[in-house]
């Protein structure tokens, strides 16, 4: 049987995802998923790298659902290839490795288990494909359907609405590089890991895999397909930094996600801090992955894109900035 394998960085100092997730549901949906899988002859694993200050009830917790869990220390960009190196120790020809932040999965997997078994259907499908005519060499990246999109904060929407839409002029393709989402064939996973540490350092290493494996494979086999119309992808973090939670309450991601966050009056002013503070660290995310899309050495960016990126680093960016200040300096009605 073959493998499909999981990877996934994990963050969660707060414990707020062990205090809300309800472990029952998430096993049975995990067995669920696994049970889809196992119907196209594939093994669903799950390959972990966690960070240090992740709290030890959710790692015991996930371990308990058969999580395979290694806690590195580094960055954030090296705890991304982490997960990827610490999938090579599962993979073997013919399996295909998922790339998909933790949060996002384990949310995927509560919330939305049919839209996830989905997403990956067509990736197997397409390994498939590549494996009945000898080709090895699977890259896809994932984007977000609108709906999922748009769970987003502000902050988020805007600056990656920019960067999608520069990466898609120079890459000639619809691509959304804030999905965090990459499935790779074996060949792909491993030249993705020899070749991330030969570039530029980034804040998030995503933009920076996109172009590896676009520049390696070029248009022809470089793949990116939407989601479909679910939700993977959805916007999960405030579920990790809301420190007003009644542990003793019923709660769900669902009712965390951003559009639900609108109608729970006692958390407005948490939802405008957290909107804030992204609005100072999408920008800087939104400069490193321009500025690396137009230094970049693995996919050609002619004159033409490279001065609209100018142009959207030195005006339109800032001017987005300045609007959301705006916006968010004033009191949730």
């Amino acid at each position: 049987m073959k493998r499909l394998i999981f990877a996934s960085t994990l963050h969660d100092p707060t414990n707020n995802l062990a205090r809300v997730v309800s472990f029952s549901n998430f096993r049975h949906n995990l067995g669920y998923i696994q049970g889809q899988f196992r119907c196209v002859d594939y093994e669903a694993l799950w390959a972990v790298s966690a960070t240090p200050k992740t709290n030890t009830e959710l790692l015991e917790k996930l371990e308990a659902v058969d999580a395979n869990i290694v806690t590195y220390e580094g960055g954030v960009e090296a705890n991304h290839v982490n997960a990827l190196k610490q999938a090579l120790n599962y993979i073997d020809d013919g399996n295909v490795v998922q790339y998909i932040d933790g949060d996002r999965l384990m949310q995927a997997i509560l919330f939305f288990p049919n839209d996830l078994v989905n997403m990956q259907r067509v990736v197997l499908g397409m390994q498939k494909t590549a494996l009945d005519s000898k080709d090895e060499s699977l890259y896809v990246t994932q984007l977000r359907s609108r709906d999922a999109f748009n769970t987003h904060t502000s902050p988020m929407t805007k600056t990656e609405s920019i960067t999608n839409r520069c990466y898609s002029d120079v890459l000639k393709r619809e691509v959304d590089p804030g999905s965090t989402m990459h499935a790779f064939s074996p060949e792909s996973l491993r030249y993705v890991i020899e070749e991330n540490d030969k570039r530029p350092a980034m804040i998030f290493p995503h933009a920076k895999w996109l172009l590896i494996m676009a520049g390696k494979y070029g248009k022809d086999k470089f793949a990116s397909i939407h989601s479909g119309t679910g939700m993977v992808g959805a916007y999960e973090t405030y579920l990790q930094k809301l420190d007003v939670i009644d542990p003793n309450e019923e709660l769900n991601l669902c009712r965390l996600s951003y559009t639900a966050l609108l109608r729970l009056a006692d958390a407005k002013g948490v939802k405008r801090k957290i909107e804030q503070d992204e609005l100072v660290n999408r920008k800087k995310i939104a400069i490193d992955w321009l500025n690396y899309l137009k230094e970049n050495t693995d996919v050609y960016i002619d004159d033409e894109n490279r001065e609209k990126i100018d142009k959207v680093l030195s005006d339109e960016l800032p001017k987005v900035e300045d609007e959301l200040a705006v916006a968010l300096a004033k009191p949730l009605n």
